[in-house]
C-alpha cells in the first residue's frame, strides 16, 4: 500500500508478490524493493508510475531487501534457507550462488559505505 503521509490514507496499493514481508528504496529513489516471502521473489516498482515491472527469482522465503549505498546490488536475507541473495540492480538478476549465512536469516542491512552489510540472523541452520 502506498500511504500518504500527512493525509494519514492510503493512495493506492501495488500488486506485488505473495506474503511481501518489506520494502526498501534505491538510494536515488527511483525504484522499491518487495520482499515476497511466500513465493520466493523480489518484486521490482517503478515509484515514479507505482508499478511492479519484473519479479527476481530468489531463495527461500525473502524476509528483507536492502540496497548498497551506491545503489549497485541489493541484498536480500532468505529466511527459508539460511541465505541471503546478492541481486545485480542494473540487470535485475540474482547470483546463482548464495551466501549461506548458517542462520534464518530474518534483516539485512548495509554500513554506510558499502564495505560491509549485517545480517540479523536467529536459530540454527534448517
Amino acid at each position: 500500500s502506498v500511504i500518504n503521509v500527512k493525509a494519514g490514507t492510503v493512495v493506492t496499493t501495488i500488486a506485488v508478490g505473495s506474503g511481501p514481508s518489506s520494502v526498501a528504496f534505491s538510494p536515488d529513489g527511483t525504484i522499491a524493493y518487495v520482499a515476497n516471502e511466500n513465493d520466493g521473489t523480489v518484486s521490482v516498482i517503478n515509484v515514479q508510475t507505482g508499478t511492479a515491472t519484473n519479479l527476481i527469482a530468489v531463495d527461500g522465503e525473502p524476509c528483507s531487501v536492502a540496497f548498497s549505498p551506491d545503489g549497485t546490488t541489493a541484498y536480500v536475507a532468505n529466511g527459508g534457507d539460511d541465505t541471503v541473495s546478492v541481486i545485480d540492480v542494473k540487470t535485475s538478476t540474482a547470483n546463482p550462488n548464495p551466501i549461506a549465512v548458517g542462520g534464518w536469516a530474518q534483516a539485512v542491512a548495509f554500513s554506510p559505505d558499502g564495505t560491509t552489510a549485517y545480517v540479523a540472523t536467529s536459530g540454527n541452520s534448517h
